[in-house]
């Protein structure tokens, strides 16, 4: 059942009745609204003379405000969400899992969970009336941003979509971001050129909103109730939104015109052979790319389809593993 639009955004209250939320594990709560602290500590963190960062990562960390809001169900929550919690969410600044409802019966009359579960850990955002399905993601995507809109507004800075099998490099992402204005309506993935007269961004590899998009977003809802309950694929209904809501999408490319968002596992376009003009993948990028070892940007931000096995392999990689000599530099040269 869908309330009204303009009653969702009109009070955190009213919406709790659509969406309610459970942070860091536990039974799922109510929101309880707009919290001030991660501004005040945004602010504290801003003096930086009296402030060690240790590394331009850290510094990013705490000037670039991210909130992730990563699209699951809950048959995923321990084999998918529950692995991406414990990698790259824990470097959002925030992140969400956005499921579907969680039942009363599943809670005695003490408010405690019948079993332990697995998931408990989880900051959980449930939307009810969303199917499991994959027709079920515009609805659980539609309604975390308007939920992240009433509650994260003014904390956030940017506001990621992603689903529980992305993969975000998440000091990528703040380093693309950090030279711009959130304020300024635009939104950032890869770009396919197909339906929307405008294009849209894959929803696999995950896009951004910055927060002027996502006011812009809301408003457009607000104005056209058509628009607020369309359905159907949930990139494509996000491409529609944007062009409404007069929302721009931004060219993520680096310098030297590689992309930085990909809708598949690395292997699909780092392993060098003849790309498929006639592929889906190929024939709708609104950027063309190379096929091989120069196909992506040095600072790649995120990949698609990444289960268990290649989301840790990938941790490693990136986090772990050293090329012994390469940052040193020998004393005879």
């Amino acid at each position: 059942m869908n309330e009204p639009w303009e009653k969702e955004v009109s009070s955190p209250d009213d919406l709790v009745q659509i969406v309610g939320t459970r942070e860091m594990g536990g039974r799922p709560t109510k929101s309880a609204g707009k919290t001030k602290e991660p501004q005040q500590q945004y602010q504290r963190l801003q003096k930086r003379s009296k402030t060690c960062f240790g590394n331009v990562a850290n510094r990013l960390f705490h000037e670039v405000r991210v909130l992730c809001l990563v699209v699951t169900y809950p048959a995923h929550h321990v084999s998918y969400a529950l692995h991406v919690y414990r990698t790259w969410g824990k470097r959002c600044t925030k992140i969400l899992f956005v499921t579907n409802y969680v039942y009363e019966e599943d809670y005695d009359e003490d408010g405690f969970p019948r079993r332990q579960r697995e998931d408990d850990e989880l900051p959980l955002l449930t939307v009810p009336h969303a199917s499991t399905r994959r027709d079920g993601l515009w609805n659980k995507t539609r309604d975390a941003f308007r939920h992240a809109y009433l509650h994260y507004l003014d904390d956030y800075d940017w506001f990621v979509k992603a689903d529980d099998d992305t993969y975000l490099i998440m000091e990528n992402l703040r380093y693309w971001l950090h030279d711009k204005d959130p304020e300024d309506p635009l939104y950032y993935g890869c770009h396919f050129d197909a339906i929307v007269p405008q294009g849209y961004m894959s929803g696999g590899a995950g896009y951004i909103l910055s927060r002027g998009a996502l006011r812009a977003f809301v408003e457009a809802g607000m104005k056209n109730k058509t628009l607020a309950y369309s359905q159907g694929a949930e990139d494509v209904q996000m491409g529609y939104f944007m062009a409404a809501a007069g929302v721009r999408p931004g060219d993520s490319r680096d310098e030297n015109g590689r992309p930085r968002f990909f809708p598949f596992i690395p292997a699909d376009v780092v392993v060098p052979k003849s790309k498929n003009l006639s592929y889906w993948y190929w024939e709708n990028l609104v950027y063309d790319h190379e096929q091989g070892l120069s196909c992506c940007s040095d600072t790649t931000i995120s990949f698609h389809y990444v289960r268990k096995g290649l989301l840790y392999t990938l941790e490693f990689l990136i986090y772990h593993l050293k090329a012994y000599g390469l940052d040193m530099p020998v004393k005879d040269c």
